[in-house]
C-alpha cells in the first residue's frame, strides 16, 4: 500500500457504528503512515438501506454510495476514479504532493 496515489475505503452501509467503522480504518492507516494518502469513502450496499438514507450518508461523509450487485450504480464511482486518475497522472503519479483529497473523499 506504501505505493499506492489513492485508496478505496469501502464501507457496508448498514453498518451500526458507521463512526467506529471509519475510525478504525483510519487509526490502521495512520499507524501505517498511510494516513495522508487521499482516499475515496465508498458506502457499499446502499440498495438495503430505506429510501433516502443513502443520500444522506453519502452527503454527511463526504461519500459515494454504490450497491455491488447492481452495476448501474458503479457508474458514479469509475467516473470519480477517472476523474481523480487523471489528476494524477496531471501531477505526475504522486498524490502526495496534493493535500486536498479533492471531493467525495473521506472527512473523517
Amino acid at each position: 500500500m506504501r505505493d499506492a496515489d489513492l485508496l478505496l475505503h469501502v464501507v457496508d452501509a448498514g453498518t451500526k457504528d458507521l463512526d467506529a467503522h471509519i475510525a478504525a480504518v483510519d487509526t490502521v492507516l495512520k499507524s501505517l503512515t498511510l494516513d495522508e494518502l487521499p482516499q475515496i469513502l465508498v458506502f457499499n450496499k446502499c440498495d438495503q438501506l430505506p429510501s433516502g438514507q443513502a443520500e444522506v450518508l453519502c452527503q454527511r461523509y463526504g461519500a459515494i454510495g454504490i450497491a455491488a450487485l447492481h452495476p448501474e450504480t458503479l457508474r458514479p464511482l469509475i467516473k470519480l476514479l477517472e476523474e481523480r486518475l487523471a489528476v494524477l497522472v496531471q501531477e505526475g503519479g504522486s498524490s502526495r504532493k496534493s493535500t486536498s483529497p479533492g471531493p467525495l473523499a473521506s472527512q473523517s
